[in-house]
């Protein structure tokens, strides 16, 4: 524990308040110094105390010590006191053995001195004053009722009583009476001495550096004198009656010199009274003498006088104070008034009594304008009641007015008025605030915050706005809708309520959580990323701090925004460009694919026009011709899935061409399946490929009949659907306006979510292998985007799925176009010389080694450059090019044939392609049959086409 223990004389303000602790953690050194100072100086006014007490008795007419233990104790602060009774033992313990006094008597005064003293410093303490320094009569007071009175009474009634235990042999009265009166003179003289003389000087110390102070100061002392000489040695000493003129000096220096004088001038007096009539009896006759009763009346006399000068001293000194401290006051308000910002008025019953310069100025008046008239003056005629009110009421609080300038203009106030007494007369002092600006910033801010509050609740998104301390205090209607929140928690103030709703509403509350947690631990980041609710809603947050031009952190704003659509329909081009891409490979391979299938054919044509071979040997050929026309199928699939493969569009009704694919569908699901058709009353007219569509019913129903392995039902559903914009929101391929719906739908086992969204991906099933070639919803995908439409697909685990296509919808049917080409007679057989260009060795030696067969004479060539080459030494016997399209080296089939019929415009000229007419001449004019040879061909055709362009033979439809 560390204790500071300031000098027992030190200066109060010093002791009680600025005394600081010691660091060090020992007591600090000075400490015994200031112990052994009050030690010393309590040993030194015993000793004089001894002076004063009459010899040979126990009477003691001051005891010195109780005034300055009283004295100390209250200059020190009270955890200080134990070590200042310390340090009276041994003073206590010096004297009483000096002077013959028993040890067990020596311990009853020390306990008693120090317990009286101690309780009358507290008593003091805790009710009159925390420092007293005699400042004020009540302060005098407390000193002499608690001290001087009190507690030397309780001091006095415990020693009588333990010395008369002790054997003493005094009577308890006589003890008591000796204790009491001897203690209590002692407080009233020393203690008001000590205290006042070791307060800061300020106004109370007389200035006795001033020449004329000193000459009176000297006056005093020696009128002083002179009239206690006259008492104690030219009259009847403290037994006088007539005691009266002492009161001279006493008052002299109360009201001269205050109470640093009076309580200087008491001890000047009461010690040498007391020293002579104790010791040498001084004015007193020998039956005074004997009887002792002069001793009671000297310390009542000088009880007395010590209070003749003291009171009025303190009273005067008291009334002085107030004054330089109400004269400071006043000043101290005139200057608060002069620098402050608001117009102050005094006024009286209505009447303005003076006011300060920034008052008059808010007027644009003079002093001398203002002062004496009426407030309402001053006031604009809508305001005036309640200015009138205000004052009539005597209200004090804050009110707002319209105030007029000289010049006529109006401002708007704020007021705020305190009612004062000033001895008789109520005055109201009033402040006045011009609030014309923010009054102004008022309107512009409730202007912007309604602003604010309809932009926010416009708003598609849902904001969210905290301040510092995360507490929310701003969100829009669209926030609630986002997380779904009850109306009971959106209306509680209680955030961590809705903070709890919005957490429980996300698919990873942890994580949601914890994003919150670090952003509100780092004010300065902003924050964006994206969460899934539970429902499967994808939302963007964004979080950024508000901060202001100067830096400071405001809080934080939130922001939500729905973006599950804007993400399916990420999802949605996704796929197409994945479909894209593949639909381009699936191209490419079909292309090359179907010269590879080319060779089959011809190859297995060849074989059936030889006549030798056998009957078995026959059927072999012809089933290498259906396998490579199953193949071709195949590359057709992937063509159309492509889109390299040619619509043959017609207008249809697409209830009858559904009609027509009854059967095959009926064989196609079995017995075990429900097959049930839905059809719209009205004809569903679509501009659309037959076939095409046959093979997207045909393809769905092999679907839905491998997910229905038990057996179930299957419904075709056709209807009518109109779209708006809104439609464009729900798939990227949708579009506005009036479409035919064709619904297929199973009660299978369903599609899982996680497999969702790559059934359209070819080569994707989830068959087992060798029982599904991944394409037939690949396949429906292309069929559908080529007829401008799209697809849409639900579906539920163990409950089915339906499949949703919607096709552009015509009003009615135009008339039907023309069938397929067929084949003409063929012409005869002829000798002319064919120039064929073809990249694939193995095709361009199966077309030679045909065309040869039919008597032609072919120059081959393996790109366009090479034919350009044959071509130059060849031209006037070259009478037919049939070339592909599609050959590397820089110059394809297109610009080979451009360039030789510059040079002969009469060259017959035959493409060939793995693609069909439309693809592959989409820069220019190609017609199956007469200019253009499809890939994979057979022997037949290829020889059609020969001899109907080399004889000029049109084709036949």
């Amino acid at each position: 524990m560390r204790f500071h223990f300031p000098s027992v004389l030190q200066n109060p303000a010093t002791t009680l308040e600025s005394a600081g602790a010691d660091t060090s953690g020992q007591i600090p050194r000075s400490l015994w110094q200031r112990s052994l100072l009050f030690s010393l100086a309590y040993f030194l006014c015993a000793e004089a105390s001894f002076y004063l007490a009459v010899p040979a008795s126990p009477f003691i007419a001051i005891w010195l010590p109780a005034g300055l233990y009283v004295a100390v104790l209250l200059l020190n602060r009270s955890r200080e006191w134990p070590w200042l009774a310390l340090a009276v033992l041994p003073a206590n313990f010096a004297f009483d053995l000096l002077h013959g006094t028993k040890v067990g008597t020596i311990l009853v005064f020390y306990g008693v001195n120090t317990s009286e003293a101690v309780v009358g410093a507290w008593l003091i303490r805790r009710f009159v004053a925390r420092r007293p320094t005699l400042a004020t009569l009540k302060e005098y007071l407390g000193l002499l009722g608690f001290s001087a009175v009190l507690s030397t009474t309780l001091g006095a009634t415990i020693s009588a009583g333990m010395l008369t235990a002790l054997g003493s042999s005094h009577s308890f009265r006589q003890s008591w009476m000796n204790w009491w009166t001897g203690e209590a003179l002692a407080i009233l003289l020393l203690s008001p001495f000590v205290l006042v003389w070791r307060q800061p000087s300020g106004g109370n110390r007389p200035r006795f550096n001033q020449a004329k102070k000193l000459r009176e100061a000297a006056l005093l002392l020696l009128v002083l004198a002179i009239l206690t000489w006259r008492l104690l040695f030219t009259g009847e000493g403290v037994m006088s009656p007539n005691k009266s003129p002492l009161l001279l000096p006493l008052l002299w220096a109360g009201l001269r010199f205050g109470p640093r004088g009076a309580t200087l001038v008491n001890l000047l007096l009461a010690l040498p009274v007391a020293f002579f009539t104790t010791q040498f009896s001084a004015g007193l006759t020998p039956e005074q003498v004997a009887s002792g009763d002069y001793i009671p009346y000297m310390q009542i006399a000088l009880a007395v006088a010590s209070m003749a000068g003291l009171i009025p001293a303190i009273v005067l000194h008291s009334h002085e104070r107030i004054m330089v401290e109400l004269s400071e006051s006043e000043e101290r308000f005139r200057n608060l008034t002069a620098a402050a910002f608001e117009g102050i008025f005094i006024t009286e019953n209505g009447r303005i009594m003076d006011a300060n310069d920034q008052g008059l100025k808010m007027l644009g008046r003079e002093r001398a304008e203002t002062i004496g008239r009426e407030v309402a003056e001053f006031v604009s005629p809508e305001s005036r009641s309640i200015v009138a009110d205000a004052i009539r009421a005597n209200r004090e609080s804050i009110y707002e007015h319209q105030v007029i300038r000289k010049d006529g203009s109006i401002f708007d106030a704020e007021a705020r008025a305190k009612m004062v007494r000033v001895g008789e007369r109520n005055l109201r002092m009033t402040a006045i605030r011009d609030i014309t600006e923010r009054k102004r910033a008022q309107d512009e801010l409730v202007w912007k915050t309604a602003f604010l509050e309809a932009q926010t609740d416009s708003a598609l998104d849902g904001i969210l706005v905290v301040d510092a301390r995360a507490k929310r205090i701003l969100q829009n209607q669209r926030l609630f809708q986002l997380f779904k929140v009850p109306d009971e928690i959106a209306r509680d103030d209680d955030d961590s309520k809705l903070l709890r709703h919005v957490t429980n509403q996300t698919r990873n509350p942890k994580q949601f959580s914890e994003r919150v947690a670090y952003l509100y631990a780092h004010p300065d980041e902003i924050g964006r990323d994206e969460f899934e609710l539970a429902d499967g809603t994808v939302l963007d947050r964004y979080s950024a701090p508000v901060r202001d031009k100067a830096g400071k952190y405001y809080g934080r704003i939130w922001t939500f925004r729905d973006i599950t659509e804007h993400r399916n329909l990420e999802a949605q081009v996704r796929q197409m460009q994945k479909m894209d891409a593949v639909g381009k490979l699936a191209g490419g391979v079909a292309h090359d694919f179907n010269n590879i299938l080319a060779v089959i054919q011809l190859q297995a044509g060849l074989l059936k026009a030889d006549g030798h071979l056998s009957p078995a040997q026959s059927e072999l050929a012809d089933e290498i011709g259906n396998a490579a026309q199953r193949a071709a199928a195949l590359t057709r699939q992937l063509l159309l899935f492509g889109r390299k493969e040619k619509l043959q569009p017609r207008d249809l009704d697409l209830n009858e061409s559904i009609n027509g694919v009854t059967k095959m569908l009926r064989r196609t699901l079995g017995e075990d399946i429900q097959l049930q058709f839905r059809f719209a009353l009205q004809p569903m007219f679509i501009h659309a490929d037959a076939g095409m569509l046959d093979q997207v019913l045909v393809n769905l129903a092999v679907n839905a009949r491998d997910a229905m392995p038990k057996g179930g039902r299957l419904v075709i559903e056709t209807s009518v659907a109109e779209f708006d914009e809104s439609v464009r929101r729900q798939s990227a391929h949708a579009r506005p306006g009036s479409f035919v719906s064709l619904s297929v739908s199973d009660t299978g086992c369903g599609i899982p979510p996680e497999i969702m969204p790559r059934i359209f991906d070819p080569f994707f099933t989830t068959k087992d292998v060798g029982k599904g070639t991944g394409l037939g919803l690949a396949t429906v995908f292309g069929i559908v985007e080529q007829h401008k439409g799209w697809i849409t697909v639900r579906s539920e685990v163990d409950c089915g799925t339906t499949f949703q296509i919607y096709l552009p919808r015509l009003t009615g049917m135009s008339k039907p176009e023309p069938g397929q080409p067929a084949l003409n007679p063929l012409p005869a057989p002829g000798d002319e010389t064919i120039l064929l260009a073809e990249d694939d060795a193995f095709l361009r030696a199966s077309v030679r080694k045909i065309l040869s067969q039919l008597g032609y004479r072919v120059l081959e060539a393996a790109s366009g450059v090479e034919a350009l080459e044959v071509w130059k030494q060849n031209r006037e016997v070259i009478q037919l090019l049939l070339t592909d399209l599609v050959m590397p080296g820089g110059v394809n089939g297109k610009e080979l044939a451009e360039k030789l019929l510059k040079e002969n415009p009469r060259l017959k000229v035959i493409y060939a392609s793995g693609y069909n007419a439309d693809i592959a001449g989409k820069d220019f004019a190609l017609e199956e049959g007469v200019n253009f040879l499809a890939k994979p061909f057979e022997t037949e055709r290829l020889e059609q086409i020969i001899r109907n362009s080399l004889k000029g033979v049109p084709a036949m439809h």
